[in-house]
């Protein structure tokens, strides 16, 4: 933080800076903003978590309320967009069960073993992840690509030791 003064400062006169000390309380007011940001978005995270909670316990009907919880998560927490994939009953295919956002609806079906999708590999795995590099797997996300998605992230549904599907 530059700062100048139209006349020669009395400290600078008497041959001592001002500058340390003055750097180091607005550091620690900066800081001290940062964190008061921070902690007021994780408030509001928490929030619409407890919300989306509220209306989960609402919904009586699994499709819907999958589709709910997917408008609400690309609506809450500004993504670009969000899917919900279930396994079928053979355990080979993850099928579509609900979709929001840019892009919704892409992919129908997604072969569990297919290398190249970040959803199936998330099944496989049982692991979230975060790909950054959306290129590997074009072949599922170039509508999202295009609609300007530069990260993607997939997580399993996992009910005790089943999962049900990312």
């Amino acid at each position: 933080m530059p700062l100048s003064f139209p006349l020669q400062h009395a400290y600078v006169a008497l041959g001592k800076s001002c500058g340390p000390g003055l750097v180091d309380q607005a550091a620690a007011v900066i800081q001290s903003h940062r964190l008061y940001d921070a902690t007021l978005k994780r408030a509001l995270e928490l929030e619409t978590v407890a919300q989306l909670g509220a209306i989960a316990t609402m919904q009586t009907k699994p499709n819907e309320l999958l589709q709910t919880m997917t408008i609400q998560t690309v609506n809450r927490f500004e993504h670009l967009h969000a899917d919900i994939y279930l396994l079928d009953e053979s355990g080979k295919t993850l099928v579509l069960s609900a979709s929001a956002g840019e892009a919704a609806h892409l992919v129908p079906n997604i072969p569990v073993d297919d290398p190249n999708c970040l959803v199936a590999e998330v099944l496989r795995t049982g692991q979230g992840m975060i790909s950054t590099n959306l290129s590997r797997y074009a072949e599922f996300v170039l509508p999202l690509i295009e609609a300007g998605a530069q990260s993607s992230l997939a997580v399993p549904l996992i009910a005790g030791e089943k999962t049900l599907g990312v």
